[in-house]
């Protein structure tokens, strides 16, 4: 009898097909995670209009949005990201820009951080939400994406399997306009979320797991404003 022989990569790619077809919408979840600060502890923040070592903030922006300064001057990133402070931050451990128009984000550390001498981490925890499938998998969106195309393909998406659903169940403070499906290379469906395609993470192997987040500085968790 002849035998077939799948290999890993292949596995992957099949279980995470095989997530994707099981889900029918998207939940919610929150943890408690320390977050970025300053070493006198005020609170630091990413725009999700920068591009990868590069800062779009500028003029009247960097009046509401001082940058984090480093050695000569040069404005402190963290894998890759663009730091800012909030202006309306005036003492340690307040958060008032975190989700301001949809686009400034609190920075959460990636997994095994260490602080150097500009970033530190906060005193105390705070409750960061974020999408899941219907099962509690975490979902991911990448960097290099498009609004609309995804940039994740052969190795990259034996890592990143893709999630498509039907989307029959919503949870409270997801809107439908902002969900949609992209039809990839191979003819797949992928469901996208604000236009950005959305991906599971490999190392993910039961429900709460986050270990894709920041992920060679490019694949970030979705997070959602209460």
């Amino acid at each position: 009898m002849k035998k077939t022989i799948i290999g890993l990569s292949a596995i992957v790619a099949l279980t995470g097909s095989v997530i994707a077809a099981e889900n029918t919408g998207l939940s919610v979840h929150t943890r408690s995670a320390h977050f970025l600060t300053d070493a006198k502890g005020m609170a630091l923040y990413t725009f999700d209009k920068d591009e990868l070592n590069m800062s779009n903030c500028k003029g009247g922006c960097l009046d509401k949005w001082p940058r984090l300064s480093g050695a000569e001057g040069k404005q402190v990133a963290y894998r890759k990201h663009p730091l800012y402070y909030f202006f309306k931050d005036t003492k340690a451990g307040q958060t008032n820009g975190d989700h301001k128009k949809g686009v400034w984000h609190l920075a959460y550390p990636a997994k095994g951080f260490k602080q150097s001498k500009q970033v530190h981490l906060s005193s105390k925890k705070k409750s960061q939400s974020y999408l899941t499938d219907v099962k509690g998998m975490a979902l991911y969106t990448f960097d290099k994406d498009t609004t609309g195309v995804s940039s994740c393909y052969n190795g990259c998406e034996v890592k990143w399997p893709v999630y498509q659903s039907n989307l029959a169940t919503l949870p409270k403070g997801i809107k439908a306009k902002d969900l949609g499906t992209i039809t990839r290379k191979n003819g797949a469906m992928q469901t996208t979320y604000k236009g950005k395609p959305l991906y599971y993470f490999f190392k993910d192997s039961k429900p709460k797991q986050t270990n894709g987040d920041w992920a060679k500085g490019v694949w970030h968790l979705v997070e959602i404003a209460k």
